[in-house]
């Protein structure tokens, strides 16, 4: 959301001409975290420059910025972090990419790297079972019904959320 004239809308007009960003396409940051040893250690610098170069042979994948190459890499060494951008925007990140890259999470996993997802490429959408809803209005149901100490008005709100 932009204001336009707004020294905020300016100040994000100025940053995208001096720093141009990689918007056009999709990102996830793959962040390690290595509790045996230092993420420069040469197993696991192995594993993870493995893992990177099996993302690239995705054919949409456009760079992939390692935590060595970029130097993301916490002071105690323990945690880093790789960029990897998509040529297409991150809404339209194909399941068969984003089922490659979570393929390779599970088996950096696997090695005792912990890995973990983050950037714009979304992996899931949060779904609300229909028992967690059943027990939500309820239970606001009692709440109401306790307040307004009356059945009938505690249902007109639950039912006008209904409709």
């Amino acid at each position: 959301m932009t204001i336009p004239g707004t020294k905020s809308d300016q100040a994000a007009d100025i940053l995208k001409e001096e720093f141009p960003s990689s918007d056009d396409g999709g990102q996830i940051r793959l962040v390690f975290k290595v509790d045996n040893g230092t993420i420069e250690s040469d197993i696991s610098k192995k594993w993870i420059l493995q893992a990177l170069k099996d993302v690239q042979k995705d054919s949409f994948v456009k760079s992939v910025l390692s935590p060595y190459d970029a130097m993301t890499i916490s002071p105690d060494k323990k945690i880093g972090y790789a960029d990897i951008t998509y040529v297409q925007p991150a809404n339209e990140v194909g399941e068969h990419s984003k089922e490659h890259v979570l393929g390779i999470v599970e088996s950096l996993r696997g090695k005792g790297i912990q890995t973990e997802l983050a950037g714009s490429v979304a992996f899931s959408e949060i779904e609300i079972g229909a028992i967690s809803e059943v027990i939500g209005i309820l239970i606001a149901f009692m709440i109401l019904a306790f307040t307004f100490t009356s059945f009938l008005v505690a249902g007109l709100p639950i039912l006008t959320a209904a409709i």
